[in-house]
C-alpha cells in the first residue's frame, strides 16, 4: 500500500500537465495581486467587449485589462481584497470595510449608487444572478462569519437587504455560488470543500486529507455544466497547480490538475496561484470561455483559453446562462473615480435585520474525500514503476 501511494505521488509529478496561457497582464505595482473577475458583454453592433478586473490588496485599488492583457483603467480605491461579477455588475471588497459596486462598459467601470455598502473586514465576495433579475450576494468577513444580502438594481441605483449571517468551520479562502441551484461552495484552506445548501445546512464534498487539493487550498471557482453537473476549480499554491473536481450531490470526483505555463512551451510557470476566475461562455478568440489565474511571483494575471484546459482536463458543455439585460445608462451615475471618496457608513435599505448569527451547527470534520475515482493519467507512471521494480537485479 505504501508503494502504491508513493507511486501515485511520483507519477503525479512525472506527468505534470501544463496548459499554456494566451495572454498575461502587466504586473500590479505593489506586487500584492488579489482576486480577479472576468466579464464579456455584447456591443450594440453585435460584437462583444471583454474586461479582466484585477485587484490590488496592498495599495492602489482596481485595475482593468483587455483580453490582450493591456491595462485599460486604474480605479483608486486603496486596498481591495476580492471581486465578482454578473452581466455588467461588478462588486469589489475593500479593506476599509465596504463592498463597492460598479457598472462595466467598454470605457471602464462606473460607480453605482450607493457606491459602498458597509461590511466588516470583507474578503471574498460571490454574486448570484436570480431569475427575477435580482441578485444574491455572499461576503466572508475574514472570519468564520459569512454575510448575505439580496440586491436589486434599478438603472444606476442599488437596493440591498440583509439576510441572516452564516457560520462556517474555518475562515474561507474562496467562495463560489451556483446561479442555477443557489448552492454556495466554500474553500476551507486546511479542511476541504464545503457546500451550503439552500436550507443553510453545511456538508463537505471533498476533504484535503485525500491529497488532491494540495497542502493548503487557495481560491475556488465553479464551471456549471449543461447536464446540471458542477465542476469546481481550486488553486494549490504549494505546488503551482490548479485542481478540478466534479460534484454530484455530495460526491466529488477528482478529474485532474495542471499548471499554467507560457505559450512557447518554456519552463516558467504561474507560481503560487491563490486566486482565479472561470468564465464559461464563448467570446471572440475564446470559443469555450476563459480561465484567469493569478501569478504570485510576477504579480500579474494569466488568461487561459478553456479550449486548452479541455485538452488536459476534459470539460463538458457549459450551461448557457442568460444574464439579466444590461441596464441603460443613468444620468445620475457617478464616474469610477468617485468611488475613491465613497463613505463606509451603512447603506442597507429594506425591511428586517440580519436575524443574528446562525447557530454553529457545523458538520463534523471530513474523514474522507468523497471522491469516486482517480485520474487516468496516473496509470502509465504506475506501470512504469512496477516494471522497473520487477526488472531490478
Amino acid at each position: 500500500m505504501k508503494l502504491l501511494f508513493a507511486s501515485i505521488l511520483i507519477s503525479s509529478a512525472v506527468f505534470a500537465q501544463v496548459v499554456p496561457f494566451t495572454a498575461e497582464t502587466t504586473s500590479i505595482p505593489s506586487t500584492q495581486v488579489g482576486d480577479p473577475t472576468f466579464l464579456s458583454l455584447p456591443r450594440p453592433d453585435g460584437g462583444a467587449f471583454s474586461l479582466l478586473v484585477g485587484t490590488d490588496t496592498a495599495q492602489t485599488g482596481v485595475f482593468t485589462y483587455n483580453v490582450g492583457g493591456v491595462l485599460q483603467q486604474v480605479v483608486q480605491l486603496g486596498l481591495v481584497n476580492g471581486a465578482d461579477s454578473r452581466a455588467d455588475l461588478v462588486l469589489v471588497t475593500r479593506a476599509n470595510g465596504s463592498l463597492d459596486a460598479f457598472s462595466a462598459s467598454e470605457s471602464g467601470l462606473t460607480a453605482l449608487s450607493p457606491s459602498s455598502l458597509s461590511v466588516p473586514t470583507p474578503n471574498h465576495v460571490a454574486l448570484r444572478a436570480l431569475e427575477d433579475a435580482g441578485f444574491e450576494v455572499w461576503v466572508d468577513t475574514s472570519s468564520r462569519t459569512v454575510k448575505r444580502f439580496t440586491l436589486e438594481r434599478h438603472g444606476a441605483a442599488l437596493q440591498y437587504a440583509p439576510l441572516a449571517d452564516l457560520t462556517v468551520p474555518q475562515t474561507p479562502s474562496g467562495l463560489a455560488v451556483d446561479d442555477r441551484t443557489g448552492r454556495v461552495y466554500v474553500a476551507l484552506p486546511s479542511v476541504g470543500l464545503l457546500v451550503i445548501e439552500r436550507d443553510d445546512s453545511l456538508n463537505y464534498v471533498a476533504s484535503i486529507d485525500a491529497g488532491q487539493l494540495g497542502a493548503v487550498i487557495g481560491g475556488l471557482e465553479l464551471f456549471p455544466a449543461a447536464d446540471g453537473g458542477t465542476l469546481l476549480f481550486t488553486t494549490s499554491p504549494s505546488n503551482d497547480r490548479l485542481v478540478v473536481h466534479s460534484v454530484d450531490g455530495l460526491q466529488s470526483t477528482f478529474l485532474g490538475s495542471f499548471q499554467v505555463g507560457p505559450p512557447d512551451g518554456g519552463s516558467s510557470r504561474a507560481r503560487a496561484p491563490k486566486h482565479l476566475d472561470v468564465f464559461e461562455h464563448a467570446f471572440p478568440g475564446f470559443p469555450r470561455g476563459a480561465l484567469v489565474v493569478q501569478d504570485t511571483q510576477l504579480a500579474n494575471y494569466k488568461l487561459v483559453s478553456l479550449v486548452d484546459v479541455d485538452r488536459v482536463v476534459p470539460l463538458p458543455p457549459a450551461f448557457e446562462r442568460h444574464p439579466p439585460p444590461v441596464p441603460s445608462p443613468d444620468a445620475g451615475a457617478a464616474d469610477a473615480g468617485a468611488a475613491t471618496d465613497a463613505g463606509t457608513g451603512s447603506n442597507v435599505v429594506g425591511g428586517g435585520g440580519t436575524g443574528g448569527p446562525r447557530p454553529d451547527s457545523s458538520p463534523s470534520d471530513p474523514t474522507g474525500c468523497g471522491c469516486t475515482q482517480a485520474p487516468s493519467f496516473f496509470l502509465p507512471a504506475l506501470l512504469l514503476l512496477v516494471s522497473i521494480r520487477r526488472t531490478r537485479p
